[in-house]
């Protein structure tokens, strides 16, 4: 509606979870489940045709979440009859599995061990340095603590990260409960959530015979900033990433084809 408020009348597509995209008429909710994922998908089948790898992994890490795909012989993972939220549905989708692993994931000390995720601090209020009222501490402001994102140049300048209040939620979170340093407690958090990334990487890197060459493509807000170590924990040495990593969804809705 706001689209044709601003004049735009072209024809409006809907991106379909089976890898095409259709009118709006043509779509019902359940076509549009997980299809966000699946266009990110899409996009890195086409950025894995331009370094000639047929047989690749796809990696999408945003905020909540971390989704893992695989293209295979030039045909991405499809699912003929699979769960959705829990439900055997008879609809053919692209296979991708999420891990409740992304930037928000909320970082804590439970019995005495370190737990990161899968509950999610979203966007709003989002992780203790976005200065929006969360005060859970999470990867991102992990990330901020140690000096891997830019408190200065977050969403390109457009938003100052308060480093002051990702140490504070840090260190009561993880430093104190384990009595480590704040630094300690940042890595720790990092480790943790890219350990369990890079095991899921590893297991679909088996399932696919790890070929010669054969590349994590990693996108999403999150994506490019854990992508190596997440790598090397799954033992595969090539990793790609693109310019536009944080909008390869939208990128690769843009390649799909009209199906109908």
């Amino acid at each position: 509606e706001e689209l044709r408020q601003r004049g735009y009348r072209g024809t409006l597509f809907i991106g379909h979870n089976n890898g095409a995209v259709a009118r709006v008429a043509k779509t019902r909710a359940i076509n549009t489940y997980n299809s966000g994922p699946t266009g990110g998908l899409f996009g890195a089948q086409a950025v894995g045709r331009l370094y000639g790898a047929d047989t690749l992994i796809s990696t999408d890490m945003g905020g909540t979440s971390f989704d893992i795909g695989y293209v295979k012989d030039g045909q991405p993972s499809y699912a003929l009859r699979p769960e959705v939220e829990g439900f055997a549905c008879n609809l053919p989708m692209m296979a991708i599995d999420a891990l409740g692993a992304g930037g928000g994931s909320i970082a804590q000390v439970v019995d005495g061990q370190l737990q990161v995720g899968p509950q999610s601090a979203g966007a709003l209020p989002g992780p203790a340095c976005f200065g929006l009222g969360g005060t859970q501490a999470t990867v991102t402001d992990a990330n901020l603590v140690l000096g891997i994102l830019d408190a200065g140049y977050f969403l390109g300048g457009g938003m100052k990260l308060d480093v002051e209040k990702a140490r504070e939620a840090i260190d009561k979170a993880v430093a104190q409960p384990l009595g480590i340093a704040i630094e300690e407690a940042a890595d720790a958090v990092r480790r943790t959530v890219e350990q369990a990334m890079g095991r899921a990487v590893g297991a679909v890197a088996d399932r696919l015979g790890r070929p010669a060459g054969l590349p994590v493509i990693a996108y999403g807000g999150a994506g490019a900033i854990h992508a190596a170590d997440i790598a090397d924990v799954a033992g595969v040495e090539r990793v790609i990433i693109t310019p536009f990593s944080a909008v390869s969804s939208a990128f690769g809705s843009s390649l799909m084809d009209v199906g109908h």
